[in-house]
């Protein structure tokens, strides 16, 4: 009662207004090696470039599943492929995953992160 799904309403959520980029395309994704979204590419924007990177993800428990990039000196702006698979080798399973995005400009002393969800889909 009172609902408005799919409309601006007190509960949206913007972003975090760091100015931090953080997408999936396509979300959900499906690596089931058919051919057809059997990847997911991840893209990030900093507001500052030289940051030390960490992208990593975790399984909806908080678990971590697979890092993607522990700890790299990077511009501010790239891509990373998630091809579904966590860092044991086997696939993720069926269900949500958060990415969170960490940058550390250690000339400044600033710290930037944000997160998201992905979703991998099954047949």
């Amino acid at each position: 009662r009172g609902a408005t799904p799919g409309a601006r309403n007190s509960v949206s959520f913007e972003g975090s207004g760091s100015g931090v980029l953080l997408d999936a395309d396509p979300n959900p994704f499906s690596p089931d090696g058919d051919g057809f979204e059997d990847i997911t590419v991840i893209h990030y924007r900093l507001p500052e470039n030289l940051c030390n990177l960490m992208l990593r993800i975790f399984d909806i428990r908080g678990r971590l599943v697979r890092i993607l990039i522990g700890g790299l000196d990077s511009g501010g702006e790239g891509s990373v492929i998630w091809d579904g698979t966590c860092d044991s080798g086997m696939k993720a399973v069926t269900g949500l995953y958060i990415v969170c995005l960490e940058g550390l400009h250690h000339a400044r002393g600033l710290m930037f992160s944000e997160k998201r969800v992905i979703a991998v889909a099954g047949r």
